[in-house]
């Protein structure tokens, strides 16, 4: 190896220089590398052993670009820079197996003590050839582009200095436009002239020139055909903040004109309400919104939305409107409105931002759920009076890209049975019964190439992950403006418990009307006019058959009074009575005349039926009391029924004696089998036990309140342990109340075995639990990753994840919140992995280029973490953890508002460490100190609540960094 005295001579200062050069260095002696710096060992990825002592083409591919082979080309260079020439040349070098990048090679020779060294600068240029390909890309993407991209003077009438190829498609070549006397206005319609003369001005007075401004207006070709164009420009200023010129982008929309009539009509004849808005205002709103509130296009559009906004939902759904809006929501989200008679009106909604009359608008889409909620209220009602007459029906989200799954929210699970981190990456197939039905469905999707949603109205089936069949309705939107990265979000609302409800309601009205048909008493229904609608076998076999007449014709019936043997009249019947005046008759004995002549005795009943107080009807029941023992034969076969009923249950019923002290309440006075196999007892054994025997021995103290909230009236339902007759203890659901039978009160209690249900949240639980660990590791794994970079700062992601904690605690945050802030800050510096870790450890305060390059590293944090499926917004609080309330921080210096909780105690927790720590450049400044800062800058940089409770815990003496 050559000494480096003889290279670098006895100035020390020179060696420094070429260690502590950023470009690579290297020192080349008969054609081998016998030194290099740290910045080309950085650039090659390798060590300083992998490269001294080798020959230039070593570290090179076989060939140049030029189809030289490196070896020669090498040698011949070397060759001409030791006779004294100074090169500047481009070269190609690999890294490692496969990776070759290009550098820029600075080549010269030095003669040291008659021996002759080569020494060499390489300049990285990969970036450099990539900016150059995407101009040349730019140049050919402005020039094949359908807009016209034009450069104007900022002078009157605008006059054009540059028009891109393109201008050839309105008839004009760029020479005809660019001779620097050719105005903007005059290429416009006269009839347009002072609109984009008005918006140009208007433009120029506002203070954020820099976002542009868009206006549609129409141009006249070069054969005076009239074309409709969207113009959008952007102010160029020049040191001053003087506008100096004007760039623009000119797209040809006169066939989008075109179409609008068309697209109008459809919306016009749409099932789904559209709406546009601008400022809060309506600017239009389709037949479909104005049919559904009862207002006119007049009494619409112009006025605030807010105004056909039920007030409860103001608020609500102006929070997700804003959302969806920003891109933090993609389902549609429900909310009232209000209709002209006063009527609430539920919709489900989606909007999207749009361009409207050059200027951007909110598209509104949404569909009238109002049915639906009704639905879902009598839904509610059926099913034994559920603690809630509504339920939120579940609806899936999946995001796809190339129909693939990338997002898929909780209610998924709901839904498919899938766990969401389950789907991601599958091929959203999987949601489908067979193959023709995925690309059935799939065709559907093609919609999306020329319309933002589509919906599915009727029901399509899908396929559950235990392999059932359940039915959605589906609708989509797509992502972005354009389908060409086929990215889609699509809402699948089950609809397989309404369809199975509506299945059990037709169920139920068979069986209610099969009950009506078997009970043994005839029943009579009627509307509010006394015309009888209906009637059960009964009825008709009571009186030899049925006349379903109305008040006026009840004379037809023929009736003496049991008691007096006095003719009814038509008025007296007790259904006439219950429908005029509201009475309620009960067991009247008639004699009757039937229909096909025979003579009966009936006790004859009527109620009317009352809605918000009003007759709407009434109920006749007769009881045939013409043949006694053939009544008690029948309620025999009834008691039969209920026997069977009772003894071939699949859960176990007990009926419970009333009677008694407190400790002798709860005899078992009937059991069915089920109740005697699930105890392990026979029937006879149950029979001369208490329920409390039954009970685990920690229930039983529980008993004797059981039984008086019940016999309050009220039905319980509870899970409890009970007994068997071997010992073991099993879980079951109790549902128990009180039950008339005889004239006397019994307790009704039924119980389930659910040891299979338990046994399957258990395993859920530890499911959850392996989960959990698997991110812990993940996360410790990513912090240990940034230490040992930066070992200066080693411990800081732990300390600050320990005060970051507390700090949640103290503020009260629920759990799984503070665990979301934990782990946001073990990993919040994740970022400085793209940071090189000579400027990390440097020992001295760092130049403002390095303070540029460190402060990049909360994006790439982000970029790092955004793609992770955690449960709580971990890139985002990485993200936002250096933003500032009075918006001084960075990366984008959002405002108090904008910064997530999560994000404002990762803050606070941050700058106290890092204050009260040691740095390489300076001494810990102290914890008394950080406190300073915190408390000075409450409500300025830092959230006044954080500090509270971050001050506290301190002061109070209830944190130390130390502690574990």
């Amino acid at each position: 190896m050559v000494d480096k005295e003889l290279i670098f001579g006895g100035e020390g200062i020179f060696q420094t220089l070429f260690e502590q050069h950023l470009e690579g260095m290297l020192v080349i002696n008969d054609y081998h590398f016998v030194e290099c710096n740290t910045a080309a060992l950085q650039m090659m990825a390798c060590t300083k052993d992998e490269i001294i002592g080798r020959h230039p083409a070593d570290l090179s591919p076989p060939f140049q670009p030029d189809g030289s082979p490196s070896l020669e080309k090498a040698n011949e260079l070397m060759d001409r820079a030791l006779s004294g020439e100074r090169l500047r040349f481009e070269w190609i070098l690999r890294r490692g197996k496969d990776e070759f990048f290009p550098v820029e090679v600075l080549l010269g020779a030095v003669e040291k003590e008659k021996r002759k060294f080569l020494f060499i600068v390489w300049k990285d240029i990969a970036e450099i050839k990539q900016a150059e390909v995407k101009l040349r890309e730019l140049e050919f993407t402005i020039n094949e582009s359908p807009a016209v991209a034009l450069l104007l003077a900022a002078e009157k009438g605008w006059p054009l200095l540059f028009v891109s190829e393109n201008v050839r498609n309105l008839g004009y070549t760029p020479e005809d436009l660019t001779s620097g006397r050719v105005s903007l206005i005059s290429l416009a319609h006269p009839d347009d002239r002072q609109k984009i003369i008005d918006g140009m001005r208007a433009y120029s007075q506002r203070k954020d020139v820099h976002e542009g401004f868009v206006e549609s207006f129409r141009v006249i070709t070069r054969n005076g055909e009239t074309r409709w164009v969207d113009g959008h420009v952007w102010a160029r200023s020049d040191a001053a903040g003087r506008i100096t010129h004007y760039q623009a982008i000119v797209l040809d929309i006169t066939e989008r004109k075109q179409l609008e009539d068309l697209y109008r009509t459809m919306i016009n004849q749409s099932q789904v309400g559209f709406y546009i808005s601008r400022d809060g205002k309506l600017l239009y709103t389709n037949p479909y919104i104005q049919s559904r509130l009862g207002y006119s296009a007049e009494e619409m559009e112009g006025s605030p939305i807010r105004a056909f906004v039920h007030p409860d939902d103001v608020e609500r759904g102006y929070k997700l409107a804003v959302q969806m809006l920003k891109g933090r929501r993609v389902t549609p989200y429900e909310y009232r409105l209000l209709a002209k008679d006063g009527h609430e009106v539920w919709v489900l909604e989606s909007i999207s931002s749009i361009s409207y009359e050059g200027r951007r608008a909110v598209l509104g889409c949404m569909i009238d759920i109002s049915e639906q909620k009704e639905a879902e209220r009598r839904l509610g009602e059926m099913e034994d009076y559920e603690s809630s007459l509504l339920h939120a029906i579940p609806h899936a989200v999946i995001g796809l890209e190339n129909r693939k799954i990338i997002f898929a929210n909780d209610a998924a699970e709901k839904v498919f049975g899938w766990r969401p981190g389950e789907l991601i990456g599958q091929s959203v197939r999987v949601l489908y019964r067979s193959d023709e039905e995925f690309e059935a469905i799939s065709s559907v999707y093609k919609e999306l190439a020329v319309r933002t949603t589509f919906g599915l109205d009727r029901e399509f089936p899908c396929r559950h992950r235990d392999g059932h069949d359940i039915y959605c309705r589906i609708s989509a939107s797509r992502i972005g403006a354009t389908m060409v990265e086929r990215r889609v979000v699509a809402t699948y609302e089950d609809l397989t418990r309404r369809r199975e409800a509506e299945e059990r309601v037709r169920r139920n009205e068979n069986l209610l009307r099969n009950i009506m048909n078997v009970i043994p008493v005839g029943l009579w229904i009627t509307d509010d006019h006394g015309v009888i609608m209906d009637s059960n076998r009964a009825g008709r076999e009571i009186w030899g058959g049925a006349k379903y007449i109305g008040l006026e014709k009840y004379g037809q019936y023929k009736g003496w009074w049991g008691d007096t043997g006095r003719r009814v009249a038509a008025e007296k019947w007790a259904a006439a009575r219950a429908l005029k005046k509201g009475e309620t008759s009960l067991r009247e004995v008639v004699d009757i005349e039937t229909f096909d002549g025979k003579r009966k005795t009936i006790f004859n009943s009527a109620i009317p039926l009352l809605d918000a107080g009003r007759i709407t009807g009434a109920i006749v029941v007769n009881e045939d009391i013409t043949e006694i023992k053939k009544i008690q034969r029948l309620l025999s076969e009834s008691e039969q029924r209920y026997r069977a009923l009772f003894e071939n249950a699949g859960d176990a019923i007990f009926i419970l004696d009333t009677k008694g002290r407190k400790n002798t309440a709860g005899r078992i006075i009937a059991a069915n089998r089920a109740a005697a196999l699930m105890h392990g007892y026979s029937i006879d054994e149950l029979l001369k036990m208490r329920i409390r025997d039954l009970d685990a021995p920690n229930e039983r103290d529980k008993l004797t309140g059981r039984i008086e909230r019940i016999m309050a009236g009220e039905w319980i339902k509870e899970e409890i342990f009970h007994l068997r007759k071997n010992g073991t203890i099993f879980p079951v659901e109790i549902t128990a109340g009180l039950l008339e039978y005889g004239g006397q009160k019994h307790i009704l209690a039924i119980d389930r075995d659910i040891t299979e249900r338990i046994q399957t949240a258990e395993q859920l639980k530890k499911s959850f639990g392996s989960l959990r660990k698997a991110v812990e590791d993940i996360v410790s794994a990513m912090a240990g990753t940034i230490e040992t970079r930066d070992p200066y700062t080693a411990g800081h992601q732990q300390r600050v994840a320990k005060l970051a904690q507390a700090v949640a605690e103290e503020m009260g945050l629920p759990t799984e919140q503070v665990e979301g802030v934990r782990v946001a800050a073990l990993i919040h510096d994740i970022g400085k992995l793209h940071v090189p870790a000579e400027i990390l450890s440097k020992p001295s305060h760092l130049s403002h280029p390095e303070q540029e390059m460190v402060k990049t590293h909360p994006q790439a944090g982000y970029d790092i973490l955004k793609d992770i499926s955690f449960q709580w917004p971990v890139a985002l609080a990485v993200l936002q953890h250096h933003e500032r309330l009075n918006g001084s921080g960075y990366p984008f210096g959002l405002l108090g508002g904008e910064i997530i909780l999560e994000a404002k105690v990762l803050a606070v927790a941050d700058i106290v460490e890092a204050m009260a720590s040691h740095r390489p450049y300076r001494p810990s400044l102290g914890l008394v100190t950080a406190l300073d800062e915190i408390a000075t800058n409450r409500g300025i940089l830092y959230d006044a609540a954080v500090v509270d409770a971050c001050l506290r815990l301190f002061v109070e003496n209830r944190f130390h960094f130390d502690q574990t």
